[in-house]
């Protein structure tokens, strides 16, 4: 019924935990997409159901799409370029192999739908019962919050959620002009990510949203839960922002990249700043004290996805 797509490079940490969790809630397929991973990411998948692997599509085939072209151009530079055509390559496979539903999320994304029989199939029920006439399904985000200086199972080890709260914003130091930066609600996407059903006339707007070239726009439904683990740990931190070296300082759609975001990008990537400077700043202006954290707006701990990792 449902199909999972998702494109990795060098996600070893993530993938493989990831695609158990997702296969224990009823997803049937995956499409994962090969963006470069130069570690044992792709290794990890071999003994679950279902995985379709390939390398990312070539933007080139694209360019002169109708709906797609745009995207195709940007596609060399913009991961997220890249990530929409797998999305609309994996969009077509499920359609061909009877999926009803499909979703692209990134490796550090969990869908989360709170039921009263469990975590088990949860995905398969919700879509399930859905009524014929809803044709997308929004899941809203929750995002990680920084507790942990290290993490070797960032999925596992890490336990408390931010939802989007108007007493949510909080502020972080530039070091270069001494100014402090505001993070109004969360540090990475605040829009959620949207499964559609797999029809012949729905084609991808971007990597996480759809649109009907018969119909106009989808009906759609809100979902909760998203589970964002965007920063687990310093060496994440690290690495995420050290991946964007290269990066536009633009998404796909043109919008700019928020301020903390493209602070952090040139942090990461500035030769003069140590790692000591990274982790210093990392422990004064992200890192929160979990004991702090139960009485603060819109925080959530998702003990039923906690238990699962926990087995």
């Amino acid at each position: 019924m449902l199909a999972l797509c998702i494109t990795v490079k060098n996600e070893e940490a993530l993938l493989a935990d990831n695609l158990r969790y997702h296969r224990a809630a009823g997803v049937d397929a995956f499409y994962i997409f090969d963006d470069g991973c130069t570690d044992a990411t792709l290794a990890t998948l071999r003994e679950i159901p279902g995985v379709h692997i390939a390398p990312s599509v070539d933007p080139a085939a694209f360019l002169d799409h109708p709906h797609l072209g745009w995207i195709a151009a940007r596609a060399f530079t913009l991961i997220t370029g890249r990530q929409t055509l797998n999305a609309h390559v994996a969009f077509q496979q499920a359609l061909l192999a009877g999926h009803q539903w499909m979703i692209s999320l990134d490796a550090d994304e969990l869908l989360f739908i709170d039921t009263p029989q469990g975590l088990e199939n949860s995905l398969r029920r919700f879509f399930t019962a859905l009524p014929p006439d809803i044709e997308a399904v929004v899941f809203k985000p929750a995002e990680l919050i920084p507790t942990r200086l290290d993490a070797s199972h960032p999925l596992r080890e890490n336990g408390y959620f931010r939802t989007r709260c108007r007493k949510n914003s909080r502020r972080v130091q530039d070091p270069y002009t001494g100014q402090s930066v505001t993070i109004h609600d969360f540090i990475g996407h605040t829009t959620g990510k949207s499964a559609a059903r797999i029809r012949p006339d729905i084609i991808h707007q971007s990597v996480h949203q759809f649109t009907s070239f018969d119909h106009g726009p989808l009906r759609r439904k809100k979902a909760y839960w998203l589970l964002h683990y965007n920063i687990s740990s310093f060496p994440n931190f690290i690495a995420k922002f050290r991946r964007f070296h290269d990066h536009p300082d633009t998404y796909l759609n043109g919008a700019p990249i928020e301020a903390p975001r493209s602070l952090w990008m040139k942090m990461c990537n500035d030769p003069h700043l140590s790692e000591a400077d990274l982790l210093r700043y990392y422990q004064e202006n992200l890192l929160e004290d979990v004991t702090k954290l139960e009485h603060q707006p819109g925080v959530r701990r998702f003990q039923k996805v906690a238990a699962f990792f926990a087995v």
